[in-house]
């Protein structure tokens, strides 16, 4: 152990640049020497264990960032009671090549509080297309809405061997309450919906094709009353 001019443990880790200087750098080469005899200690043998740690922990670090997928918060669409349709398309988180489950955050309450929820696919050991978004009911009764799907679309239906009969939605899964049930309908994949009062519902819907469909939210009457004017038109027609 080397000892400094006050009696103190000298740092071997590096050289004695004060001895060198005293010295007038008459010997270099045994400096050097010297200096790498004492950088094998265990003082900078550990020192050096300590900083190729924080290399590694860091490259990981970078690792990381580089290649994770940027996860984004989602955001609860507000109910109004009064509007008869809302379209969803571009309202929801869509999520492709994740197997049979799917692992999202749902929308945060009215407490700021989110969970993770696992929904899995309704084959196993497909790997279906989702889409997930969320409702926040603001009232104090229970909202009623319908999910509802065109399957008679030409947008992603293809252009040489259009599927216009193709089901677009296979199942719908909530964070809480009541699981969506299928209306039955020739023409549409419906979905009736419910909302607690005063609660924020995320749902994972499972999509039936990997071609892109338009999604609407509807009050049931609304929807009803459309419909039936449509069918008469086109009698008319």
């Amino acid at each position: 152990m080397a000892l400094s001019r006050n009696g103190r443990e000298a740092d071997t880790c590096w050289p004695d640049t004060a001895g060198i200087g005293a010295r007038g750098f008459a010997a270099p080469i045994a400096g050097v020497r010297a200096w790498y005899g004492r950088a094998v200690s265990l003082r900078c043998r550990r020192a050096k264990s300590a900083l190729l740690s924080l290399i590694v922990a860091a490259l990981v670090l970078i690792s990381l960032s580089l290649h994770a997928t940027p996860a984004f918060a989602l955001d609860a669409i507000l109910l109004n009671p009064n509007t008869d349709q809302l379209e969803l398309t571009a309202k929801g988180q869509y999520y492709d090549g994740r197997g049979d489950q799917l692992q999202v955050d749902t929308a945060p309450g009215r407490n700021g509080l989110s969970a993770r929820i696992v929904v899995g696919a309704a084959t196993p050991g497909t790997n279906p297309n989702w889409m997930v978004f969320a409702l926040t009911n603001p009232t104090t009764k229970t909202l009623e809405r319908w999910l509802v799907a065109s399957r008679y679309t030409l947008i992603g239906s293809g252009a040489i061997w259009p599927r216009l009969d193709a089901p677009r939605i296979e199942a719908i899964t909530p964070s809480l309450g009541v699981i969506p049930e299928r209306v039955n309908n020739d023409q549409k994949d419906i979905f009736a919906i419910s909302v607690p009062p005063g609660k924020t519902v995320t749902y994972v819907v499972e999509l039936a094709s990997a071609q892109p469909t338009r999604i609407y939210l509807w009050q049931p009457l609304s929807f009803t009353e459309k419909s039936r004017d449509s069918q008469l038109f086109n009698g008319i027609m």
